[in-house]
């Protein structure tokens, strides 16, 4: 297989600016943690199965008589915080309605549970509720976690610690499974929407097309089977890439064109191609924009940011 993607961006090579803590991902087994701190799943009207409510059995009931005290109804992002019940120092509880029923929805619940620990300084087991029809349920689990701590920071942040905080421990039937389906798809997926989100993200007046082509380059830097090409503005009008080049001309940071090329699979297989868009300011029209949303005009290469994701 052949992966082309393609960005034609027009428009101080600068490092991405600090990334809020990302917390750290593990997989064990499913059973009941003995100690410690937990997220549990609660279904609609509070409803405990599976570990949560062995959990509660452990606790002797005092998590099921503080949802009954509180009236968390357990509706889907619900959530009820505890500490100090029975054995466990921490119980996070996170409503999931009747149920989830799809990857987006496994997505949404370690979300929540990222969110609902953030700044806790202890390995936190994760109760993974089963979703219909979706498999490796802990690892997208995981991924939605990952993706619910993003947060693009602001530039010249000091970089969090190396070392996550908290570890959030996903407990699945069959945690190498698990673990296998999270190291080679769901955190590189992840990854990908991270490094989309920051090239969205990144005011205009730093996101040039020559910073963004240096940042294809340099996040594909010694990956095996890739290649990088970068077309300058000379190359472009050479080549007759007149709708590319005319619109480089209405700014002073010329334009560039990023080739990422994946060579992988079985020689003469059709190869498949991403082509994004990348005007990385849309200063077209200025004249009758509102200037309270000029910003968002930075947005507008979010089809290259993603190709490049």
């Amino acid at each position: 297989m052949k992966i082309w993607i393609t960005a034609a961006v027009s428009a101080m090579a600068l490092a991405m600016p600090a990334l809020a803590e990302v917390p750290g991902i593990d997989f064990a087994k499913a059973e009941r943690p003995a100690r410690g701190a937990v997220a549990l799943p609660v279904g609609k009207d509070g409803a405990l199965e599976g570990i949560s409510r062995d959990v509660d059995r452990a606790a002797k009931g005092a998590i099921a008589e503080a949802i009954k005290t509180a009236g968390f109804k357990g509706a889907a992002g619900q959530t009820l915080t505890l500490y100090g019940v029975g054995p466990y120092g921490a119980v996070l509880l996170v409503g999931t309605g009747e149920g989830l029923k799809s990857a987006t929805d496994l997505q949404t619940y370690g979300a929540t549970v990222a969110k609902g620990t953030a700044g806790w300084t202890a390995t936190v087991n994760v109760a993974v509720p089963d979703a219909k029809d979706v498999a490796n349920d802990a690892a997208i689990a995981a991924q939605g976690a990952m993706l619910g701590a993003y947060d693009f920071g602001k530039w010249g942040k000091a970089a969090p610690a190396s070392e996550p905080k908290v570890t959030l421990t996903f407990l699945a039937p069959d945690a190498n499974a698990a673990r296998r389906a999270w190291e080679t798809d769901a955190r590189a997926v992840a990854e990908g929407v991270f490094f989309a989100r920051d090239l969205v993200s990144t005011p205009s007046n730093i996101k040039t097309p020559a910073w963004f082509a240096d940042q294809v380059v340099e996040k594909f830097q010694g990956l095996p089977n890739v290649t990088v090409t970068v077309l300058d503005e000379t190359q472009i009008e050479a080549l007759g890439m007149g709708a590319l080049y005319g619109t480089g001309q209405g700014s002073v940071r010329p334009p560039r064109l990023v080739a990422v090329e994946y060579k992988g699979g079985t020689a003469g297989e059709a190869p498949i191609a991403f082509v994004g868009k990348g005007i990385t300011f849309d200063t077209g029209g200025i004249s009758i924009k509102p200037s309270a949303n000029m910003w968002r005009m930075r947005m507008d290469m979010a089809g290259a940011a993603a190709s490049a994701g």
